[in-house]
This record gives structure tokens, C-alpha cells and sequence, in this order.
């Protein structure tokens, strides 16, 4: 091959390589933009389907690339409505970072983006700035997630076409942040969260060894459901258990070993 031929073949290949840093930097800053002048509503539609408390705000930047001088990488921070100190942030620092994996992966330009090397940094944070959890989302991580499927009964729930796509995603990544500790006092952890046949929200949860003869009770089931009732969050996540299609909240309390030892079923009428 002639000297000229070569170096016309290397000049293109590097101005393929140019065009193309270029046309992923452009899509980054693209994507930064636009993320900050509508993903505020589109991440509180996202979440806000079980919570109003979990997303206060959430904007987009970009950084430097520590591995590739040509790349900026984005950072996309969540900040929570609850307070530093509110035990209740504790349970989301795996939960939301996770879940922002199915919003990443409906928007095209961000799936292109992580196909061409782009990380992104997802942070959770306190409404004072308190970080409880960062995630390096990338090629690998989105894999990763991909490949996590929990079994639920979702699927054969009566309704299920009436339940969104964006519900179903929001279920999977739950799950596959769990389980966590709901109540250290009593031992309870979450274990799974579904939509079982009859279209109710299933919450699985898991009774630690102390506890579990005294739950078995009637009495205990009444003190269970009165506990629930008072929590001032329990209207407002009926109401939006509702809105999606789903009729009642129950509560299954099982053994380390998974045998059942009581339940609990919220229906409007409690209310």
C-alpha cells in the first residue's frame, strides 16, 4: 500500500474518531439541557406513583472524565424531601438510585450516551445536602441491572394491562434493592414488594426471631393494622395505590424461614 494511501486511511480514521467525541460530547450537553428543564416533573411522575416525599429535586451537570481526556461524564443529583436526620431516607439510599436505572434506560440519547462510554454518576441526597447513596451508573452496571429479574406475581394480577409500564419497572427495582430494615424496634425488614392476584399492593415483610410468637396473635393483627392507620403516609399511599389501578394495600408478615404468621389488609373503608 502507497505512503499516500495510508496516510489519507489514518487521516480518516482520525477524523471518525473527532467527529465522533464530538457527536457524543454534543449529545452529553444535549442531554444536560434538556434533563434540567424537564426531568424535575418527569422524575417526580416517575416516583411520585408511591411517594411525594422521595424526589424534592433533581438537576444534571457534567464532569471531566477521569478515563478519557475527550468525555465528560454526567452527574445527576436527587435531592430527597426528607430532612438529615429523618430515619425514613435510610430506606430509599438503594431503592432510588436503582430505580433512576429504568429512567436512564427509556431515554434513548442516555442509553446511547452509556453505549459510547458516558458514566452516570446518580447521587441521593437529604434536602441539606447529606449524601445517603452515589452510584456509578455505566456499560457494565446497565448489564448488571438488565439481568436482575425478581419473580412476581405481578404478572398475573387480573388488571395487569391496566398497570403502567413505569409501575412494573419501579416493582423490579425495588425489589432489587431489598431487603431493608423497616423498624429496628421491631425487627421488621421488607423483603418484597408485588401485586398479587386480586390487584393489591403486597408488601412481604420478614419478623425477627424475638418477635414472631407475638405476631401470630388476633391481637397482634389489631395492633398491626392500628400502627398502619396512624401513619399520616398511609392515606396518601392508598390514594396513589389506587390512582394506578390496584384496589387494597396487604401486609404479610412471615418467620426468617418464609412461614406465613399473620397479614394485614388496608381497604378504603379504614380510612
Amino acid at each position: 500500500m502507497k505512503k499516500k494511501q495510508i496516510y489519507l486511511i489514518a487521516l480518516f480514521l482520525s477524523f471518525a474518531a473527532i467527529s465522533c467525541t464530538k457527536s457524543t460530547l454534543q449529545q452529553t450537553g444535549e442531554f444536560v439541557s434538556d434533563y434540567n428543564a424537564a426531568a424535575s416533573s418527569q422524575i417526580n411522575s416517575f416516583y411520585g406513583r408511591f411517594s411525594d416525599n422521595i424526589i424534592m429535586q433533581t438537576y444534571a451537570e457534567t464532569f471531566p472524565s477521569e478515563e478519557n481526556q475527550n468525555r465528560l461524564d454526567i452527574k445527576i443529583v436527587l435531592r430527597s424531601k426528607f430532612k438529615r436526620d429523618d430515619p425514613e431516607i435510610e430506606q430509599y439510599k438503594d431503592i432510588v438510585p436503582a430505580s433512576f436505572f429504568y429512567v436512564i434506560k427509556k431515554d434513548k440519547r442516555a442509553s446511547y450516551l452509556i453505549r459510547n462510554g458516558v458514566k452516570f454518576r446518580v447521587v441521593y441526597c437529604s434536602r441539606n445536602d447529606r449524601v445517603i447513596s452515589d452510584l456509578i451508573i455505566d456499560k457494565a452496571k446497565m448489564l448488571e441491572l438488565s439481568q436482575q429479574k425478581p419473580e412476581l406475581e405481578i404478572a398475573k394480577a387480573k388488571n395487569n394491562n391496566s398497570i403502567s409500564a413505569d409501575v412494573k419497572q419501579i416493582l423490579i427495582a425495588l425489589n432489587n434493592s431489598l431487603p431493608i430494615v423497616i423498624d429496628h424496634e421491631l425487627q421488621i425488614k421488607m423483603t418484597k414488594v408485588d401485586v398479587n392476584k386480586l390487584n393489591e399492593l403486597e408488601y412481604s415483610l420478614e419478623i425477627g426471631d424475638e418477635m414472631t410468637e407475638r405476631i401470630k396473635s388476633d391481637a397482634a393483627k389489631e395492633l398491626l393494622k392500628e400502627n398502619i392507620l396512624r401513619n399520616p403516609n398511609t392515606r396518601q399511599l392508598f390514594m396513589k395505590v389506587k390512582s394506578i389501578g390496584l384496589s387494597n394495600i396487604k401486609y404479610i408478615y412471615k418467620d426468617k424461614t418464609g412461614k406465613k404468621l399473620n397479614e394485614v389488609l388496608i381497604t378504603e373503608s379504614d380510612l
